[in-house]
């Protein structure tokens, strides 16, 4: 996919991003309730599947989890993001950005299709990855799971 495409598909992909948000139609789906979902079942949207309740607990820094977020200078979602991850940064998490105007590549080999992309690996190799806006306190919940003896491997939502 050439460069200028590239961009004009994050631009879009954007743009809708921030007018589903100004509308509201963001409001129509629980983002938490879909996260805690796709932990727990193959099928993250069988709602027979339970939810954990209470908040996660903040999860121990000592465990090794790796924060890495694509994103690009144009990208107006990366930047109202980037706030959030500098408060894990400070909790002590690494937190990495890999502009995918610079790298390229990487971001074709991780799949890239909208920004902001991130992906969360712990140490024992199990990672989730996921599009657009957390706040701090949901990414916590993630590493939290993650970081748990029943995680399963390689989870993804998107």
């Amino acid at each position: 996919m050439s460069k200028t495409l590239r961009k004009l598909v994050y631009a879009s992909i954007t743009i809708i991003t921030i007018i589903a948000m100004v509308e509201g139609i963001q409001n129509h789906f629980d983002k938490t309730n879909i996260i805690q979902r796709i932990y727990q079942a193959d099928n993250p949207f069988d709602p027979s599947v339970p939810l954990p309740d209470g908040p996660a607990e903040v999860p121990s820094v000592t465990s090794e989890v790796t924060i890495t977020t694509y994103t690009a200078k144009w990208c107006a979602a990366c930047h109202q993001f980037k706030p959030e991850l500098e408060k894990l940064k400070k909790l002590g998490y690494s937190v990495t950005y890999i502009d995918v105007d610079e790298n390229q590549e990487n971001a074709d080999k991780e799949k890239v299709l909208s920004l902001p992309f991130t992906k969360i690996t712990s140490d024992t190799g199990k990672k989730v990855t996921f599009y657009g806006f957390q706040s701090s306190d949901q990414i916590l919940k993630i590493i939290s799971e993650l970081t748990s003896n029943n995680e399963p491997n390689n989870s993804e939502h998107n």
